[in-house]
């Protein structure tokens, strides 16, 4: 194709004009070389473009899971007295977590005594996907109050079941999207045992398929274990209130 525009070229240098058919076969030429270029060009925008929205996506997640982190490692023990008597407030299922932090990470407002009264639940997505929302105030807000001690008097059964009420979806922010699954666990530490050797994946189900036990006060360790994007990630959190396991009797006492 590029000999027969050449070609024509050449024949061109010796007349003084173009014939209607030689115009018409060089525009032909040319649409193609345009539509040539035209679709490596789209596809390396849609490429590009592609690349972009998960760098960005990633870039969220990964300073989101910082985030979570720093919320969990702050975690407070905090007791109030309500009509049915003293409470500690903390509970938590695969598919929500109750607690007290000092981060003030995505909180409703900003006045506050250095306490913030969280739940962070899991929503489900008309999709399949989850999505990681966080409810968070600077005072314990009778509604909030009202759903943590509904939830803890549910069964266990009900507990694992445990869906957000209407309160809690309309005033809470998104935290993380497009969940494919993603869970909340508390564990006893050292790990050790064949569970230091399993990988995300393999611990996330391992500990959803273990009994579930009601924790009504902070745990030694606290995972939120999820995948995104096929990748599996394990948030792995020691709270500050509790002792470092590997640390020695002299330095625990210090």
């Amino acid at each position: 194709m590029i000999m027969l525009f050449q070609q024509i070229l050449h024949r061109c240098r010796q007349k003084q004009g173009f014939t209607l058919i030689e115009l018409l076969i060089s525009m032909t030429i040319m649409a193609m070389l345009i539509t040539v270029l035209y679709q490596a060009f789209s596809t390396a925008s849609r490429v590009w473009t592609k690349q972009e929205l998960f760098d960005e996506a990633r870039a969220r997640q990964m300073a989101t899971s910082r985030l979570i982190r720093s919320d969990l490692q702050h975690l407070i023990p905090y007791r109030y007295v309500a009509e049915k008597g003293e409470f500690d407030l903390f509970s938590m299922a695969p598919n929500v977590l109750f607690y007290v932090t000092s981060e003030g990470f995505g909180a409703r407002g900003r006045d506050h005594f250095g306490l913030f009264f969280t739940c962070c639940f899991l929503q489900p997505e008309d999709d399949g996907t989850l999505t990681l929302r966080l409810f968070k105030t600077a005072y314990p807000e009778a509604d909030f109050l009202d759903v943590f001690e509904q939830f803890l008097d549910q069964s266990l059964q009900e507990q694992q079941a445990w869906s957000p009420p209407l309160f809690l979806r309309e005033h809470s922010v998104t935290v993380m999207s497009e969940l494919t699954e993603a869970g909340f666990f508390a564990f006893s530490l050292p790990v050790s045992g064949e569970d230091a050797d399993w990988d995300e994946e393999e611990r996330f189900f391992q500990r959803l398929a273990e009994p579930f036990a009601l924790h009504r006060e902070v745990p030694e360790a606290v995972s939120f274990t999820y995948q995104f994007d096929q990748a599996w990630h394990d948030l792995q959190v020691v709270p500050f209130c509790q002792p470092d396991p590997t640390a020695s009797d002299e330095e625990t006492e210090q």
